[in-house]
């Protein structure tokens, strides 16, 4: 990460379960000075034309209610952990998939980083696959995926590489985006713990020892 981190936008479902998410991103934009936004995508209410049964209420005042609501929880997550109002940039309530919102929210605004959590229901999510996978393959710029709480500046890191100029890249940002956590002038408060992790394919193993030959090992040693 070449130039210093400015905008970062987070996804947040509004419940509980994201607290962590909302959390995890407000911590690292105090870190790095960078401005802070909220994102929740909805799902539009369902209407059900010719229903003797629903009243006839006008579609407009069905959508204003809507995001009224969600509004509401919104006030209410900011409230439940102490984020100060001056410390958001903004916050965005649209209707559409959560995850193209994020990217076309992340695009417009240019974000640095986009923090989204882990999926909520992990059954449902490895059927028809969770907004963090999409936002993974598809954003433009980097994703975080907060699962649980974490430290900023984090303890300990694992940087896994597979010693291709892709992972470089993202080696090198890695280590960009730790260099301006921690105080206001962008500088660790405490170096972290860094550990590289690769893992030597089965074609380099010896055919009759689970353990890499001692070439292979040498080669990537030498590589990494």
């Amino acid at each position: 990460m070449t130039r210093k981190m400015e905008t970062i936008l987070i996804g947040t479902s509004l419940t509980e379960a994201s607290d962590a998410v909302v959390r995890g991103g407000m911590k690292l934009a105090r870190g790095s000075g960078a401005k802070a936004y909220l994102v929740h995508a909805y799902a539009p209410p369902m209407t059900y034309s010719g229903s003797p049964f629903l009243p006839e209420v006008p579609m407009g005042e069905v959508l204003k209610a809507e995001r009224a609501g969600l509004q509401r929880k919104l006030d209410g997550q900011i409230e439940r952990l102490g984020i100060d109002r001056s410390e958001l940039a903004g916050v965005h309530l649209d209707a559409g998939p959560a995850h193209r919102l994020l990217i076309e929210t992340a695009q417009r605004l240019k974000a640095d980083l986009l923090v989204v959590g882990a999926a909520e229901a992990p059954r449902l999510a490895r059927v028809f696959g969770s907004t963090a996978d999409r936002v993974v393959r598809k954003a433009g710029c980097p994703v975080l995926v907060v699962r649980g709480d974490f430290a900023v500046p984090p303890r300990r890191v694992l940087l896994p590489v597979d010693l291709s100029p892709l992972a470089a890249d993202a080696f090198e940002l890695g280590l960009g985006l730790l260099a301006q956590l921690g105080s206001p002038q962008g500088g660790l408060e405490r170096v972290p713990e860094l550990e590289v992790f690769f893992v030597i394919a089965e074609s380099e193993h010896s055919a009759v020892s689970t353990e890499p030959a001692p070439e292979a090992r040498a080669l990537a040693e030498q590589e990494l």
